[in-house]
């Protein structure tokens, strides 16, 4: 037990760190890009992204999954996986440069077939990558993502800032993206001891094909559902639309990214070795959603509350149509820890079709709205987004009672002690943002500092668990 804790507490941190220090860089990088780069370029890069995130759900899903989540594996599974990804990786590509000019004449784009040819090398790239993170994650190895990715995102950072003061336009954000997963993977293979090898087994393939086939198809649902706004954005509006639309969606989901990025490459290997024992998996899964959840919450009522000053000061006036998109999705994100979780942990006692079960109504029902929406604005679209999250609250919650005990009332109450917290302090800040006659970085200095203090104060005064551990935590470390 206190072997599992600690390795639970060391993976977070790492993964924390390593979220943390990489998005310092990113975001410094993006803010440096999007002052030089014009909307409608980062919608034509939003496109092409759109479509290789799609794609690389092949690569990165399903077989990842298997291998952390499988009792036995050893580098004859590895190094399967590795050699059919590749050959997987390789057939998509060349399908992808053969259609390229069709799907920028069903956008009107012409620039896109180049730009989407030079960028779907990350496909082939990819599967290496994942092989090597999958390994990473079963050893707990998380300093080596540490490492990995905040090399990757300062090497990428320069290029893409290079490029851009160089008049490159896309062209820095093609590269500044292919050549941060090229370093990650460098990096990787220098530091882990894994190197593949040259074999291959269609019974270990196959074994690993029943657990990851399923965690592939809830992948590419979650995948297409995620990102089919955007395509049909692009082609029903503009490119620049589209701009707005993506960039109100990147920062709060920055946020949200960084904190399920380090929760799943944490929780999944530890409640994957407890899968026999469900009362611990439910403790594993409630205190995750609330640590979480404690994190988020004040971070994205603020975002709400700010979004102007954030807006303006990060990206400047030009992006001012971006700040009811960052609105939107803050409120969808507020659930988001208990659904992550919850997935995590259903995952790990290897009951990867109940995924496919909770996700296809949901999706089904995401696609009927969006279609309602589609020609009323892209506010409109945005704002269905909230009612398909609480519908998959709903059902992610049934299944969360029926497999691990953890109730609708239970994940009801972990939710509104940490959101009312958030409330209050967000309340505070809004008042001081009316009363305040300063310029606007002077004015959102005071109410992220007042914020922080509010959010402790509040947490003391409730009792709020997830601060008392946290406290705990720093006091024995």
């Amino acid at each position: 037990m206190k072997r599992t804790n600690r390795e639970v507490i060391s993976g977070m941190i790492w993964s924390l760190s390593e979220r943390f220090m990489s998005q310092i860089v990113s975001i410094v990088v993006t803010i440096i890009l999007t002052r030089l780069i014009a909307p409608a370029d980062y919608g034509l890069i939003s496109i092409v992204t759109v479509i290789i995130t799609i794609l690389n759900v092949f690569m990165t899903s399903g077989f990842s999954a298997a291998l952390i989540q499988q009792n036995d594996v050893d580098d004859i599974d590895y190094s399967t996986v590795l050699w059919f990804s590749l050959g997987l990786g390789g057939a998509i590509y060349l399908i992808v440069f053969l259609s390229a000019p069709f799907v920028a004449q069903f956008y009107k784009l012409e620039e896109l077939t180049i730009v989407l040819r030079v960028l779907a090398l990350k496909v082939p790239l990819s599967a290496l990558n994942s092989v090597q993170q999958a390994y990473v994650s079963r050893h707990m190895l998380f300093q080596k993502f540490f490492s990995s990715t905040v090399s990757a995102t300062i090497v990428s950072g320069i290029v893409g800032v290079t490029l851009a003061y160089s008049n490159f336009g896309v062209w820095a954000l093609v590269f500044q993206d292919l050549i941060n997963v090229f370093t990650i993977t460098i990096v990787l293979w220098f530091s882990i001891k894994w190197k593949p090898s040259l074999v291959f087994s269609t019974k270990r393939l196959t074994k690993l094909f029943d657990f990851g086939v399923k965690i592939f198809l809830q992948t590419m649902f979650n995948t297409l559902y995620a990102n089919i706004r955007s395509l049909l954005i692009g082609r029903v509006y503009s490119a620049t639309d589209l701009a707005y639309y993506s960039k109100g969606n990147q920062y709060p989901n920055l946020i949200v990214t960084n904190v399920d990025s380090a929760v799943s490459k944490t929780m999944f290997p530890v409640m994957s070795r407890e899968q026999d024992n469900i009362e611990k998996i439910k403790s594993l899964t409630r205190n995750t959603a609330q640590t979480s959840s404690y994190i988020m919450s004040p971070i994205l009522v603020g975002f709400i509350v700010c979004a102007d000053s954030i807006v303006s000061l990060v990206m400047t006036d030009k992006w001012l149509p971006a700040v009811p998109y960052v609105q939107i999705i803050c409120c969808c994100l507020l659930i988001r820890p208990f659904q992550t979780a919850i997935v995590q942990a259903i995952k790990a006692i290897g009951e990867s079709g109940i995924l496919l079960k909770m996700d296809i109504p949901v999706r089904i029902f995401a696609l009927v709205l969006l279609f309602c929406t589609i020609n009323f604005g892209v506010v409109y679209i945005a704002i269905s987004e909230i009612v398909i999250e609480l519908l998959a609250l709903l059902i992610y919650s049934y299944y969360s009672t029926k497999l691990i005990g953890y109730s609708y009332v239970e994940i009801l109450v972990d939710f509104c002690q940490n959101f009312l917290l958030s409330i209050i302090m967000g309340m505070v800040v809004y008042l001081i943002g009316n009363v305040l006659e300063l310029d606007r970085f002077s004015e959102l200095l005071i109410q992220i500092i007042v914020g922080i203090i509010i959010y402790f104060i509040v947490s003391i005064i409730f009792k709020n668990k997830s601060f008392r551990q946290f406290t705990t935590f720093l006091r024995r470390s």
